[in-house]
């Protein structure tokens, strides 16, 4: 659960955001790339924002798995893995070519987001509602960005 966990962390989504962000300027578009950074960078500022404004202490375990230090919802993990995951399954089925495997992609991303989800819970750092917050925020924040940014 912690190598899934980390899958979600900041450290990976932002190495991996940066090999993304350069695959996708130098092989298909740099608007597009350009939306990759507002719409990740959009999705943290709005993940702090709404710690910041509910506060929501993390459950209190005895023996938490993972220590954690700010509020607990939404979840960030959850929220960014969303963000950042779903956005890699919305470039691999525009610009891969092969329908039966751009399906075998997709369904894996979305799969590892609720395993990232699942995680946060089973580590003792957040309530399954502060999961599904993130989860959802962050599928709201892409489909709002998707539509708005050009």
């Amino acid at each position: 659960m912690l190598f899934i966990t980390n899958l979600g962390s900041t450290v990976v989504i932002v190495i991996l955001g940066l090999i993304m962000f350069l695959l996708i300027w130098r092989k298909w578009s740099k608007n597009e790339a350009c939306r990759l950074v507002v719409t990740m960078l959009g999705g943290v500022i709005l993940n702090n924002l709404l710690k910041i404004m509910i506060r929501r202490p993390r459950p209190m375990l005895m023996l938490p798995l993972v220590k954690e230090n700010s509020y607990s919802f939404p979840s960030g993990h959850a929220m960014n893995a969303t963000i950042f995951y779903l956005l890699v399954a919305v470039y691999i089925y525009k610009f891969l070519g092969k329908k039966k495997y751009k399906w075998i992609f997709v369904i894996s991303l979305i799969f590892l987001v609720l395993l990232i989800g699942f995680s946060r819970v089973y580590l003792g750092v957040h309530y399954p509602s502060d999961v599904v917050s993130g989860i959802l925020m962050g599928f709201l924040w892409l489909v709002i960005i998707r539509k708005s940014v050009k």
